[in-house]
């Protein structure tokens, strides 16, 4: 179409075949009452232009392509976008996306089918009261300074699907963002994501793996959880979680933490971990819970290389059959009152300098069946009032 040229089209644009739609230099193509749906390999190349579909959806299968480019804006209003197939959505050059409901629909984002959608060069691509799922070993990637965000919606992704995200923002506001049988995160160097206003963070489900490198995680007022076998694999990275929200890995679920990497719990919240959970902190990471505690039982953890787990204002609690090792100048340390609980037949097993610490009358504690075996100038080391028991 020439440029600054306005197309209205109420019903259906169905594009065939090896056809090409091309909008550019201002073209403006308003779609009401109907949808934008490409089959067998069509596209839509979009640069510098606006499309909007209003009651409708973008509906892309059978290796189509849609392309929109430099600045161009496209608003699907009460609709939803489905890329499946082997299609492919890209979204680059500062253009913005916008799906957002209408009074009688919900405005969702689907990539399913090994399909992906690519967000990247500054672009934005925001859902309002709708979902984003990846599904079907697609791919939802977002790069290059480039922003997904999610209002009042969540994102899910599940069998197969693989989500990355580097040096850009996933922002999720009231909602979840879930991961689900055998799906993937890849949080790269400049990775920031926050799950904000009472939403989880949820891995959960065999075959479910995050991967976090050099990257910032922030969750307010809602959990960050591990289930059901779900691994987890930090480096250089930092979790924060605020406003009474929990940290809990469960269910035979895996996280080790290296180098430098941090989690942050704020503002009355905890670390639970149960059911055979393990966690491990290495190469100088550590966990700080403020004005919370941490209750570990049925599981293990593991503080390796000068790591540590600092607690204050509340209590570390070991239960049932739970086990600390501590290796290599780590620190289990206590402040501001807390205890340290060792009960049923918990174990803590400490070596080569490690240290548990608690200050302000606090006490170390053992009862039932727990121990504790010290080796190699390991200690365990109470000030301020309090007692080893």
């Amino acid at each position: 179409f020439l440029s600054s040229t306005n197309i209205t089209v109420t019903g259906a644009v169905q594009i065939g075949g090896t056809g090409i739609l091309s909008l550019s230099n201002g073209t403006f193509l308003h779609v009401q009452d109907g949808s934008i749906i490409l089959l067998d390999y069509a596209q839509i190349q979009a640069d510098d232009a606006t499309i909007n579909v209003s009651g409708g959806s973008i509906l892309g299968y059978d290796n189509s392509i849609i392309w929109t480019d430099n600045s161009t804006s496209t608003v699907v209003d009460g609709g939803n976008i489905t890329i499946t197939d082997n299609s492919l959505m890209l979204v680059s050059g500062a253009s913005s996306v916008l799906v957002t409901v209408a009074p009688t629909t919900q405005g969702a984002v689907f990539a399913q089918g090994e399909s992906v959608i690519q967000i990247i060069e500054n672009s934005i691509f925001e859902v309002n009261q709708g979902a984003v799922v990846s599904q079907g070993e697609s791919l939802v990637q977002i790069s290059g300074n480039s922003l997904l965000e999610v209002n009042q919606g969540s994102v899910i992704v599940t069998e197969h699907a693989t989500m990355q995200n580097s040096d850009s923002t996933i922002s999720i506001n009231s909602g979840n963002l879930n991961f689900l049988d055998y799906s993937t995160l890849q949080a790269i160097p400049g990775s920031f994501i926050e799950v904000l206003g009472g939403g989880n963070l949820t891995a959960a489900g065999v075959g479910v793996h995050l991967d976090f490198c050099d990257s910032y995680t922030r969750i307010v007022r809602g959990d960050f959880i591990l289930a059901i076998r779900s691994t987890l694999f930090s480096k250089r990275s930092t979790f924060e979680v605020f406003e009474a929200g929990n940290v809990i890995f469960t269910d035979i679920s895996r996280a080790v933490m290296e180098e430098n990497s941090l989690v942050s719990i704020f503002g009355g919240g905890n670390l639970e971990m149960f059911r055979s959970a393990f966690f491990s902190l290495d190469i100088a990471s550590s966990v700080q819970v403020g004005n919370g505690g941490s209750a570990l039982e049925d599981t293990f953890f593991e503080l390796l290389g000068s790591s540590s787990l600092k607690v204050d204002g509340g209590d570390i609690v070991f239960y049932g059959d739970a086990s600390l090792q501590g290796v290599g100048n780590s620190v289990g340390e206590v402040t501001s009152g807390g205890s340290i609980f060792f009960r049923d037949s918990s174990i803590a097993l400490l070596d080569d300098t490690t240290r548990l610490s608690v200050f302000d009358f606090g006490s170390i504690s053992f009862s039932e069946k727990s121990a504790a075996r010290l080796s190699e100038k390991s200690s365990l080391f109470v000030q301020d009032g309090g007692n080893i028991e």
